[in-house]
């Protein structure tokens, strides 16, 4: 017993504090979808590639890189871009098979895209560095990404009727819809940034993200929030509530600011 007992490596108490990025990437993934950011992605892939044959298959693969960028979930990305893109692509006659396969496949990038929570296990186990295991992510995960709008290409050419070609949209419906990915950039941006400069580390990184995403769900014109507050009291108007909201707004940027800042507050009690 003493012998096995020696072969088991005592617990690190710093794990605990490493290993609490994992819920925290799935909170901003719930919270992305939540403000309607998954929609967002999606309008804008299909605006970049949506009127080629398999268009909005390749919408998908786009916009789940995007959504895995965020949630860190593979599970999580194909249950939350199953519930955008399959309707489309049902309403637009494309093959369930084709269809259902390539959300399934596509649901994989969440694992991929950094920043992903299987790293930060992997990180964990092997004391390797979660912050390089995020960056040497990058092109795999975007070859993989590539590959499948290749294979969706060639598949599609076999089949036309598999995924037939949306109309183009106007130049300025297609920039309105593209410019609406701007915070998935930026949060991607940020995360994998502040990681490889060594600014905080994943879990401070997490927190920071968690909070700016969280400012979707009161920002007008989206803010789910608002929304509801509307339903539950009708007598208020948007109007109103969209002024009301711009002091709690200022102290939620502030507080990130705070956040980026002073990134340790992050882990203060852990």
């Amino acid at each position: 017993m003493l012998i096995l007992h020696a072969a088991i490596p005592a617990p690190n108490p710093s794990n605990r504090a490493r290993l609490s990025v994992v819920p925290l990437f799935i909170l901003k993934g719930a919270i992305a979808f939540r403000t309607g950011l998954s929609r967002e992605l999606y309008d804008g892939a299909h605006a970049m590639v949506g009127h080629f044959r398999g268009g909005l298959v390749m919408s998908t693969v786009v916009a789940c890189a995007g959504f895995g960028a965020i949630s860190g979930s593979s599970l999580a990305t194909a249950a939350t871009m199953g519930k955008v893109a399959l309707p489309e692509m049902r309403d637009r006659g494309y093959s369930n098979e084709l269809a259902g396969a390539s959300v399934a496949a596509c649901g994989t990038l969440g694992v991929l895209i950094p920043p992903s929570v299987i790293f930060v296990i992997y990180g964990i186990l092997t004391e390797t560095s979660i912050g390089t295991l995020f960056i040497a992510a990058i092109i795999p995960g975007l070859l993989a990404a590539f590959m499948y709008v290749i294979a969706i290409s060639v598949y599609t050419r076999i089949k036309p009727d598999a995924g037939p070609a949306d109309a183009r949209m106007l130049r300025a419906q297609r920039w309105r819809a593209i410019l609406g990915i701007w915070p998935v950039v930026i949060l991607f941006g940020f995360v994998l940034g502040g990681l490889f400069a060594g600014w905080f580390s994943p879990t401070e990184a997490a927190s920071v993200v968690v909070s700016a995403v969280e400012i979707g769900l009161i920002a007008p014109p989206v803010g789910m929030n608002l929304f509801v507050i509307k339903g539950t009291a009708p007598w208020m108007s948007l109007s109103n509530l969209f002024r009301g909201i711009v002091p709690f707004l200022v102290a939620d940027l502030e507080r990130v600011g705070l956040l980026i800042a002073f990134p340790a507050l992050a882990l203060w009690l852990v």
